[in-house]
C-alpha cells in the first residue's frame, strides 16, 4: 500500500471488514535514512506514493498519525 504504484485509498480495500475511511499516509522526509532503508529494502527502490505527508521530524510524524483518524506512518527508532 505504500508503493507508489498503490492504488490503495480507503482500509476497507485492504479488508471488506475494515472501515470504508480514508487512509492517510505519513512518512519521514526524503532526506531521513529511514526514508531511503524504507524506500529501498521495503518497496524494493519503486518509490513511495505521492500523497504520503512527509516530515523529517520524528515528533511531528507521531501526532500527526494520532491526530488524523484512519492514518499511518512510520519512522526510525534509534536503538542505543
Amino acid at each position: 500500500m505504500w508503493s507508489v504504484k498503490s492504488k490503495i485509498k480507503t482500509w476497507n480495500e485492504l479488508n471488506s471488514a475494515w472501515p470504508k475511511k480514508e487512509i492517510k499516509f505519513f512518512s519521514p522526509g526524503t532526506e531521513s535514512g529511514t526514508y531511503e532503508y524504507f524506500n529501498k529494502t521495503i518497496l524494493n527502490q519503486t518509490g513511495e506514493r505521492k500523497d504520503a505527508q512527509t516530515s523529517e521530524d520524528d515528533k511531528n510524524l507521531v501526532a500527526d498519525v494520532a491526530s488524523e483518524k484512519g492514518a499511518i506512518g512510520y519512522f526510525g527508532h534509534a536503538v542505543l
